[in-house]
């Protein structure tokens, strides 16, 4: 089953992202149109609990957290799983049992620590900002990947430069829809000069 339907997902996603981005933007601009002084960072959430008649607006909040859950419980997977094989890279040392302890132990280590980010900094909306930013940040290095031969330890720095500089943001409370896409320049700087300063060095 799903090995059947793992070709077309990509496409899927392609149809229904454009969707979702435009209804998400007409009730961006539909409660900033009624909400004047709405701060952005509040209207999609206004929106949904101020423009949907009652029993669907609660839908709405709902689905709003189940995306934001559903997110979140991926990117840690995959990030425990991209740890995970980069460790089998550079040692032989595991077996494919303890791998999957690894990928096991990485996923509650990651889970923990956002426990303890949400509990101790509760803005849901920030850290959705920090978890869009981040998403940006692995843009230039994805985008790359499928075009050039780009060295491992300039896409590790240069995404770790990107994350320091949204940890910036957030320690420094100057993380806002506008100031979320910073991370986009500083990866692709950043893996550009990375890119040619590891290349020479192998030379």
């Amino acid at each position: 089953m799903h090995l059947f339907f793992a070709p077309s997902s990509p496409i899927y996603t392609a149809l229904i992202l454009p969707l979702l981005a435009l209804v998400i933007s007409v009730i961006g601009l539909v409660t900033k149109q009624l909400f004047p002084g709405i701060l952005p960072e509040h209207a999609l959430v206004t929106g949904f609990s101020q423009l949907l008649p009652p029993g669907v607006n609660e839908l709405g909040m709902v689905l709003l957290y189940a995306v934001c859950l559903s997110s979140s419980d991926t990117v840690t997977f995959v990030v425990s799983s991209i740890l995970t094989r980069d460790l089998q890279n550079y040692t032989k040392r595991f077996n494919a049992s303890s791998m999957r302890r690894m990928t096991r132990f990485f996923i509650v280590l990651f889970i923990l620590l956002a426990v303890i980010i949400g509990i101790a900094y509760q803005d849901i909306i920030t850290l959705g900002f920090s978890l869009a930013s981040m998403s940006l940040a692995l843009f230039p290095s994805t985008f790359g990947s499928l075009y050039w031969k780009l060295n491992d330890r300039a896409v590790a720095w240069s995404i770790g430069i990107a994350a320091l500089s949204v940890l910036g943001l957030l320690l420094t409370n100057t993380l806002t829809p506008e100031t979320a896409i910073i991370s986009l320049p500083v990866s692709f700087i950043s893996l550009l000069i990375l890119q040619r300063f590891f290349r020479q060095r192998c030379h």
